[in-house]
């Protein structure tokens, strides 16, 4: 039996679940799910990209960045310097 397109009940059912889920955690106030996601994910990675061009338009690479500087067990990397 085929529901939207979808093979049987228990794939419907999921979705209904996932769905009524979603409802539920736009309806609570912002603060409580900014407080949760920060409960709940201690970690998390941040980037930064920038260009320093000079008058010319050329690009400038002060401090060597063209360099990657990785901290010990940063980013799953292996190296350490």
């Amino acid at each position: 039996m085929r529901v939207n397109g979808e093979q049987g009940g228990m794939l419907s059912s999921a979705r209904m679940f996932t769905d009524l889920l979603g409802a539920i955690w736009r309806q609570l106030p912002k603060s409580l799910r900014r407080w949760s996601m920060r409960a709940t994910h201690t970690r998390f990675t941040v980037t930064a990209a920038g260009l320093v061009l000079n008058k010319a338009w050329r690009l400038i690479e002060p401090f060597g960045l063209h360099q990657r500087r990785y901290r010990k067990g940063a980013g799953g990397s292996t190296r350490a310097d």
